[in-house]
């Protein structure tokens, strides 16, 4: 757990502590991979004026996420934004989200824009 989840839903008025850095990005997206093994990660915030946002903000074309899931977070970013990944151009297995995302365009619960 990232933050306390217990006001989770209402992050957008009254934000936790702690704020996450999307991994990847535009010119360094995430190209590995990543094995969730079946866990969740909660608690995520990000509270963002840019683009390609969401736990993953960029997934290259070798990376991958699988068995992942995220809960109980907030995304919000402006367009590219995703509760798992902002921008996604490769490969998702098995994963999810359970939250809140608000962006501009280009939005998405899982993926806000996929190649």
């Amino acid at each position: 757990m990232l933050n306390d989840t217990a006001n989770w839903q209402n992050w957008a008025s009254s934000p936790p502590a702690n704020e996450w850095v999307s991994i990847g990005r535009e010119n360094s997206s995430f190209n590995g991979i990543f094995d969730g093994n079946e866990f969740t990660v909660s608690g995520v915030y990000v509270n963002s004026a840019k683009d390609r946002q969401g736990f993953f903000g960029v997934l290259g074309s070798n990376g991958t996420i699988k068995k992942l899931g995220v809960v109980a977070s907030h995304i919000k970013g402006k367009s590219c934004i995703g509760g798992l990944v902002g921008e996604n151009i490769y490969l998702i297995v098995n994963s999810y989200f359970i939250g809140k995302f608000i962006g501009n365009s280009d939005v998405g619960e899982l993926v806000g824009s996929g190649k």
